[in-house]
Order: C-alpha cells, then structure tokens, then sequence
C-alpha cells in the first residue's frame, strides 16, 4: 500500500512539469480538470499531501487569494503558501461540495491558476475511456456503436491532450470536452467494447485527427467550417445522415420544414429501439421570447427576429434580429443556440407569434462528426464499428497504437480561438 502511494505522488509531480498527457511504458495518463473556481472544498477517505508532506484527514478547505497565496485548512490546521508552489495530492475516493456534491475515484492534482484552484484528476487513458463511453452514449447502446465511441473518445482525448498543452490539464469533465464520471458503474459491454478496441485511434494522413461527436445530427451532418470557422477538415463535412435526406437540398426553407415535421418513425427504422434520451431530439419545440433575445445577447429593445440564410446542413447560419438600435446580424452557430434560449440544435425553424419566437427542430448538439443516434442505427442495421467511423470521418484511418508527436492542424487557429 506504502508504495503504490508513493508511486503515486511521484507520479502526480512528475505530472506537475507537465504541459500534456504523459505516457509510462504502454499506458497514457490524463490529467482530467473537474473544477475549477475559487474556493474548494473537497472530502476524502484517502491520502493528502500538501507540498509532499503527508496529512491525514477528512475535510480540506482551499482558497485562492488575490495576494498570490493559498490557504488550505486541514485537521483544524491552517496553511498559508505561495500559489505558485502549491501542490496538493489526494489518492482514494473523494467528493467536491458545492450546489451539486461532484463524486471522484481514483488520484487527484489540486493546484493554483490564474487565481483559481484547479482540481484535477489522473486517470489512465483506457479507463478515462470506459467513463466517457457509459458517461456518453451510454450503457444501453449496441456493441458496435460503443466500440464506436471508445475509439472516437478515445482519439478526441488525445488530440485534445496536445491541444490543450498551455493549460495545466489536459481535457475538462464536461461538454466543453467530453462528459466523465468516474462514479458511474462500468457494465461488462462497455469493458468488452473498450477492450476490443484498446489503443485504437483515428488517424489522418498518419497524424491524429480531431473527432468531435453529438447526440444526434438531425439527420444531416455539419460541416465543421460552417459550425466553428477556418479552413476545416476534409474529413469533417456535411452530408445526409438519413436516406430520405440523400436528394434534398437542404439550404432550402422548405426542404427544413418538411424534414422537421416528418415522422421519424417513418424515416428511421429502428427508431422505436432508441432511448428516450435520443428520441427526445428527434422533434423539439420551444419558445422564447423577445425579452429574453436582448438579456441573452445584451441588445437594444427586439421587435423581431428571422433566419437570413442557412448552410448546406439546413441550419441557421445568419440570425438577423430587428433591434431599435438597428439589425443585428448573428452567424456563430454556438452564439445563435444561446441566443435563441438555449436551442438544442440550429437545424430549425421560427416563427413569430406575439412577443415570442416559436422554434421547431431536430437534433441535439453542433452536428459535426459521429452522431451518437446515428451509431445506434447503423448498429442496429449490421455496421461494424470500422464501417460506422468511416462514414463519419471518411478518409480517415484506425491505427492501433495512439502514441503519435503531432496532430491534423487544418483549421485550428479559428477553431480554438
């Protein structure tokens, strides 16, 4: 037990010189932040060390001072250091307070940035991959399309890793990277499927490739240029997701309306095997109102808004909102999703009724690359998982092994501004 917490602690300072994912032998480790904010309070069953001396305890309670010190109260003791030599590690089980109590396994890097404390935990590659899959798409999915996604998963961590390499960690436990939980149960399909594809990642050109995933596209993929700018990649296009879809144009408004009024049940054929989570992105409506558009873009009084273009995918790609300080013209799709109330996809259409925006759609998330419905199906339909990342990523490759120096960097300078 003493030595496999030691290696630890050398381990987590080894990860403290660090700027990206760190391999030993075969195996990769991730750091994985799971807060970050100014205070912490964290309850552990475990070990703590606090600039390599070790304390026993329960309860420790951290803070970040604008002065450049931290304080950490531990056993009714009280530590003022320096933030730029604070370091905390923390092996067992363990839970982060707050509005919802965060629960983590395993070991845990606690250190100061930009005035904040950032948690993080260490995690194996292989197991940072069994918690995103049953955290993602879930233990109810076929095998094919969890191997789908452990391989997918799997590829975006490590392209993420190298991205990420100014930060003190490597990915984030949330949508802004990949959703991890380190509590949830990992159920023997999930084992086989990660097993079956251990090391497996995509590649492009022999380089590493950037693999964003959703829940569901809305039945047409994204292209991700017209999604989040720059050049794009040649593997992340917009095409249909669906057969029905195969000779519609879809920049036409009503090509849009009648595909989000059509029946799934009648385009997909599998469609009753889903999960009510995935089905309930099938056709969403929502409204908002005028009152909300100027609170959520911060605009002058909105007498009205509508769509102005949209791409070859169908979705929104120019908002123009009638604003009395004159039209204001929206084309990010994330910002047109926020500003529009939080729409589950930009694959709609709106109309105006009163003081509201009334919105109809389909899809869950940005559309570009793996669609996580789409998987299920094409499970359900006999694709392997080889075939099902293929026609998401066409032109890429599986490799079997994911220790590669560089990363596919067409487009990454607007994409990660």
């Amino acid at each position: 037990m003493i030595k496999k917490h030691c290696f630890t602690l050398v381990l987590l300072s080894l990860f403290s010189l660090l700027s990206a994912y760190m391999t030993l032998g075969n195996e990769v480790f991730l750091k994985v932040l799971v807060k970050l904010d100014n205070s912490i309070t964290l309850n552990c069953d475990g070990l703590i060390f606090i600039n390599g001396k070790e304390y026993q305890g329960d309860k420790i309670k951290i803070n970040s001072l604008k002065s450049g010190k931290v304080t950490v109260e531990i056993n009714r003791e009280r530590l003022t250091e320096e933030a730029h030599k604070f370091e905390i590690s923390v092996t067992g089980n363990f839970s982060l307070e707050g509005n919802t109590k965060q629960e983590f396994s395993g070991d845990l890097h606690i250190r100061e940035y930009n005035d904040k404390i950032a948690v993080m935990n260490l995690m194996n590659l292989e197991s940072y991959t069994r918690y995103v899959v049953v955290s993602e798409i879930g233990a109810g999915a076929p095998l094919e399309a969890l191997k789908s996604q452990a391989v997918i998963a799997r590829t975006y961590a490590i392209y993420m890793s190298m991205q990420n390499s100014n930060y003190p960690w490597d990915l984030r436990a949330d949508t802004y990277s990949q959703v991890f939980n380190t509590k949830k149960k990992i159920p023997i399909n999930i084992i086989e499927a990660t097993n079956a594809t251990a090391y497996m990642v995509i590649t492009y050109k022999n380089k590493v490739a950037f693999t964003p995933f959703s829940s569901y596209t809305g039945g047409y993929l994204a292209n991700v240029e017209d999604v989040w700018g720059g050049k794009g990649f040649p593997y992340l296009i917009d095409k249909p997701d669906v057969k029905y879809l195969e000779d519609k144009k879809m920049s036409n408004y009503s090509n849009v309306e009648s595909w989000i009024k059509y029946n799934p049940a009648s385009a997909y054929k599998d469609y009753d095997k889903l999960p009510n989570w995935i089905k309930d992105s099938y056709h969403w409506e929502k409204s908002v109102s005028l009152t909300t558009i100027e609170s959520k873009g911060k605009l002058a009084k909105v007498y009205s808004a509508k769509v102005s273009s949209r791409d070859k995918s169908g979705r929104i790609s120019k908002l123009s909102i009638n604003t009395a300080s004159g039209v204001v013209n929206i084309t990010s799709q994330d910002k047109i999703r926020s500003i529009l109330g939080g729409i589950p996809s930009t694959l709609a259409i709106i109309k105006t009724k009163g003081n509201s925006l009334l919105i109809e759609g389909k899809g869950y998330g940005h559309g570009v690359g793996f669609c996580q419905s789409g998987g299920y199906l094409k499970s359900y339909a006999g694709w392997d998982y080889q075939k099902i990342i293929k026609f998401y990523y066409p032109g890429c490759e599986i490799n079997n092994s994911y220790f590669f120096d560089t990363i596919e960097q067409d487009g990454l300078d607007a994409l990660f501004k």
